[in-house]
């Protein structure tokens, strides 16, 4: 849709059987979930514009057997050759292991997959602009947690949450100049974090 024409036009083929479907920034691509050949689960398949498929860049499980997660959404990164996405193991009430919700990198052709986070159940995660962070949101022993993980070293950082005790936190967005994250509480209450002086120091 062009928002200032109001013209609707269609630049991918339709794909049959897709869901979780996301654009681009540049619109030149889009992810999409669908199930895999073997009905083994979902997977990720990223299509350049014009096209009906391309390579899928995430299986439907890890080789620990975790699935891809319902509640992440996949996200391109600003110039559109990473895609981020979750997993999210199987939990058994008060046995939670801590890795059994993470969230994963690769690159649109499907290279370079690699875990950068781990929480026992993971909720959300969006790219700051730059693409160098992403922030994600989870649980972790019935505690709402935001973190911050540096792309490039795995190093995360934990943001103090106005109530940790909520049963969960999904982050929203993070704004065009990298100083405010957006998430929504389980109160359903907007909160925005400031996150300026943590991208200071990690320049």
């Amino acid at each position: 849709l062009d928002p200032s024409t109001g013209r609707v036009r269609e630049p991918f083929p339709r794909v049959a059987g897709a869901g979780v479907i996301l654009l681009s920034a540049d619109g030149r691509r889009i992810v999409y979930k669908r199930m895999a050949a073997d009905s083994s689960g979902s997977e990720l398949v990223v299509a350049e514009a014009g096209r009906t498929d391309g390579p899928v860049v995430a299986a439907p499980a890890d080789a620990e057997g975790a699935p891809l997660s319902n509640w992440v959404r996949p996200r391109f990164s600003p110039r559109g050759d990473r895609v981020l996405y979750g997993r999210q193991a199987s939990l058994v009430t008060g046995q939670a292991s801590p890795r059994a919700g993470a969230l994963w990198v690769v690159g649109s052709d499907g290279s370079g997959a690699r875990r950068i986070g781990a929480v026992p159940l993971i909720w959300s995660a969006v790219w700051d602009p730059s693409a160098r962070f992403i922030a994600y949101t989870g649980s972790d022993r019935g505690r709402a947690v935001l973190r911050v993980v540096d792309v490039a070293t795995g190093v995360e950082h934990d943001v103090a949450l106005p109530n940790p005790g909520a049963d969960m936190a999904r982050v929203t967005d993070w704004s065009p100049d990298g100083r405010l994250i957006g998430f929504v509480s389980g109160e359903a209450r907007w909160e925005y974090w400031v996150v300026q002086g943590l991208l200071e120091d990690a320049r």
